[in-house]
């Protein structure tokens, strides 16, 4: 069972769109991503990823979850494109292990948004939805 499913903040508006790469969880203020294992995103897909971001959030502030499930399910290129996206004000990584902590936080190095790197999903979102307030006041 996947963290999605038992996520505490469950009573807002909530949209899961499954793609064959992944999953992307639209909340009114983030967005969780889930990529399948070892998925090796094409151009195109990046592009939907970015286009479905920019059409639910018009650019408002925002936050990205990676969910990080699967034991190879991390593209740093897709990373780096979806950090440049407007409104964008925070990206946070759940991991599983402490390997994908450190190279979670490795990639976090790139990427010119604030990093949240945590075990946690609750803790993620907090650390999300914190961003985004501040940013929005």
């Amino acid at each position: 069972m996947s963290l999605l499913d038992e996520n505490p903040f469950s009573k807002n508006r909530w949209e899961s769109l499954t793609y064959p790469f992944g999953r992307l969880t639209l909340r009114p203020h983030y967005c969780i991503c889930e990529f399948a294992d070892q998925v090796d995103l094409s151009e195109s897909e990046i592009g939907e990823i970015m286009f479905v971001l920019d059409n639910e959030y018009h650019g408002k502030s925002f936050g990205f979850i990676f969910n990080v499930v699967n034991s190879y399910s991390s593209d740093p290129v897709a990373m780096r494109k979806i950090a440049e996206l407007r409104g964008l004000v925070a990206i946070a990584y759940v991991v599983t292990s402490q390997s994908r902590m450190i190279i979670s936080q490795m990639e976090g190095l790139y990427l010119k948004r604030p990093v949240f790197v945590d075990y946690n999903m609750v803790n993620a979102i907090q650390w999300i939805e914190y961003r985004v307030k501040a940013n929005l006041s």
